[in-house]
């Protein structure tokens, strides 16, 4: 069946990116994962379809392997708001799109962000972060007030539903 879709979306998991070998549910965040030759293979049969992925990457290995599979977009989690020295690897790749999980970032570190991704499109990523969301809970006003702050031409916001109705 065709999937009419120009865009997928996959979280790129490596374990030891995310986990400490002694954490308790480090098997399964190891079992979650997909290896390199396999994720080069889906780019490419992406490819022949002609759909854009899009990979989560949680750190340098993760990013490595979205490189060397041609990804042109990646997006970060929120919680990597602050891990600096991914910033700086992003910043010098051949990656043209950065999508950042904004929901639960401080107007300050989406600003330092912003600055940090200059030369490439960021789309500012909006979101509650529990699911499912009370839609009284959304904070969409957030959205306005940061587009009114941070005017750079590179940057687009966009919203991650996570509420039961779908708004």
């Amino acid at each position: 069946r065709r999937l009419d879709a120009d865009y997928l979306k996959f979280h790129l998991i490596l374990a030891d990116e995310i986990a400490d070998k002694n954490y308790k549910k480090y098997k399964l965040f190891k079992s979650f994962e997909i290896v390199e030759k396999d994720w080069i293979s889906i780019s490419k049969y992406a490819k022949k379809k002609k759909i854009n992925l899009i990979f989560d990457i949680l750190g340098p290995d993760s990013l490595k392997i979205a490189i060397k599979c041609g990804i042109r977009t990646i997006k970060l989690h929120a919680t990597d708001i602050y891990n600096y020295p991914l910033h700086q690897i992003i910043k010098k790749s051949n990656i043209r799109n950065v999508i950042i999980g904004a929901g639960g970032c401080k107007i300050s570190e989406l600003i330092k962000i912003t600055k940090i991704f200059k030369k490439k499109k960021v789309i500012l990523m909006f979101g509650y972060q529990t699911y499912p969301t009370i839609t009284r809970n959304l904070n969409l006003s957030k959205i306005s007030q940061i587009k009114s702050l941070i005017k750079l031409k590179n940057i687009q916001m966009g919203y991650a539903d996570h509420s039961p109705s779908g708004m």
